[in-house]
């Protein structure tokens, strides 16, 4: 993530990928309307729609082929895609050498991602319960040059407005529990110096 509110004259690069193996498309006929279904239609609609390689023009957003289509799977053939890849960084790195050097700033901010793989996990301490939350780091965080890293934990229990906030260094914190049968919500954000990310968008529910 990144935040590119301040470099919006950075030019965008734009190529197109074709699938061009039938056999790498995935579709579901079956569906639900509204999800690509076409079973429904007349068989010769169904049948001009399953053969059509490209999507005519159409008005947003219940056309049945452009929804045949959107809700398709495809493989993606890792070899004919390395090459638009590579032939679009190559005009990239052309346009930009003769770009005005304010389009060529390198100064981006970038923001460490969500954390990955949050879980909490209850046990038993003199009569007490212990809920153990832990996480992993963000994928991207090991591509960010950073001096300190940490972690943002917010535990509101259910029924109350107050939200209890920890600010930690490690992946893991643990806090007791007086009470059965509680349940406390756990959002976890990670930390970059000044760089805030996301907390998780679904509050991890943690019963004792």
């Amino acid at each position: 993530m990144y935040d590119d509110s301040h470099v919006s004259a950075v030019p965008e690069y734009k190529s197109a990928w074709v699938n061009k193996n039938p056999d790498n498309t995935i579709t579901y006929p079956d569906n639900l309307p509204q999800f690509g279904g076409i079973s429904h239609l007349p068989h010769d609609v169904q049948s001009s729609i399953s053969s059509s390689r490209e999507v005519p023009l159409h008005l947003c957003c219940s056309d049945p082929e452009w929804l045949y289509r959107i809700y398709q799977d495809t493989l993606l053939d890792i070899s004919s895609f390395k090459i638009i890849l590579n032939e679009s960084w190559g005009e990239r790195e052309e346009k930009m050498a003769t770009a005005p050097k304010d389009v060529c700033s390198n100064n981006f901010h970038l923001y460490p991602g969500p954390v990955e793989s949050i879980s909490c996990e209850t046990t038993m301490d003199n009569d007490r319960n212990l809920v153990k939350i832990s996480w992993a780091t963000p994928n991207n965080l090991k591509y960010l040059v950073v001096a300190t890293v940490q972690y943002e934990v917010l535990i509101q229990e259910h029924g109350l407005r107050e939200v209890n906030a920890f600010l930690l260094g490690t992946v893991a914190f643990t806090f007791a529990s007086e009470w059965k049968n509680k349940l406390y919500y756990v959002w976890v954000r990670c930390i970059t110096g000044t760089m805030k990310g996301p907390f998780n968008s679904r509050a991890l529910e943690c019963e004792t």
